[in-house]
């Protein structure tokens, strides 16, 4: 029987904060017919490199959009009919919480929530909350320069970093240069792009090399570039989200099977799509697949 866990999910509006995490009765955002659901079926080869602005525009209106019907609810319907063993939820804050992500998994035991530091606390102030997240079954960090505008190589970020790597607990930071909001949002919650390029999380991980790393969304951007930045680093994985059969191989090769963890990044793209590719690329049923989908999570998560 096939085994899947999911490394990189989201519930609730992470955005703008919208309160959706525990509204019901909601429709699946895999059922919405959109640029992500296009992207899904095509074998998730769409890049925003070259795009036109207004095209753009609207993929990130369509993102917010998909945020709407990221429930509790719907997280667990994917669960059931994919099959799949657990859902790691990745807060946001101040958009979401740890804390909502706690109670979910006291609802269902698929979930399993990580933490992430409240920039918007004192420092002293968010490293208590941190640790009291840890006694509190927090599984891991997660990082987001770009929505929380803050850098990676910043000191607070740095102490939040050496807390969960010395409890041993993996931190997972999205890498990327992307864009969330749309021109009428710009002043209301600014970014700063450049923070989310791979150098910024490759110099952590060479600061940290005996920390578990994950780069978000390197299986899909930069399978090869992650691989060399971080040649000889035994503890740098990546995850599937957004990558479609060739650069899933291409990532295994160049950073080894036992480093890729599965994700889709949910509510974004859909599951079912999402295994479909890791199986394309490795083989269904195969050993190597079933680390991607199961095996390295399963082993980082302590599981």
């Amino acid at each position: 029987m096939r085994r899947v866990i999911d490394f990189h999910a989201h519930m609730g509006d992470i955005f703008t904060g919208r309160n959706v995490s525990f509204r019901t009765g909601l429709p699946r955002p895999e059922d919405l017919e959109d640029c992500f659901a296009e992207n899904d079926r095509g074998g998730f080869t769409y890049t925003a490199q070259g795009k036109p602005a207004e095209e753009l525009q609207g993929r990130m209106a369509a993102g917010q959009n998909r945020l709407k019907y990221a429930s509790y609810e719907n997280i667990g319907k994917t669960l059931d009919r994919e099959g799949g063993v657990c859902s790691v939820l990745l807060p946001i804050n101040p958009h979401t919480t740890f804390d909502e992500y706690l109670a979910a998994s006291r609802l269902d035991s698929r979930l399993i929530p990580f933490t992430n530091p409240d920039f918007s606390r004192p420092q002293k102030d968010m490293m208590d909350k941190l640790r009291a997240d840890i006694r509190n079954g927090a599984k891991g960090l997660k990082l987001h320069p770009v929505i929380q505008n803050v850098s990676l190589l910043d000191p607070r970020t740095l102490e939040a970093v050496e807390l969960f790597g010395e409890a041993g607990l993996p931190i997972l930071s999205h890498v990327g240069q992307s864009n969330y909001y749309v021109r009428e949002q710009e002043a209301e919650y600014p970014i700063t792009i450049e923070f989310g390029t791979i150098d910024y999380f490759v110099e952590l991980a060479h600061k940290y090399p005996d920390y578990d790393m994950v780069a978000a969304h390197c299986g899909r951007n930069f399978p090869s570039r992650l691989a060399e930045m971080t040649e000889g680093l035994e503890h740098v994985y990546t995850d599937t989200t957004f990558a479609g059969a060739p650069q899933i191989r291409e990532v295994t090769e160049k950073l080894g099977v036992d480093k890729v963890l599965f994700g889709t990044d949910y509510p974004f793209t859909d599951m079912h799509y999402a295994v479909h590719q890791v199986e394309l690329a490795l083989g269904a049923g195969s050993e190597a697949a079933e680390k991607v989908l199961y095996g390295n999570a399963a082993r980082l998560l302590k599981l």
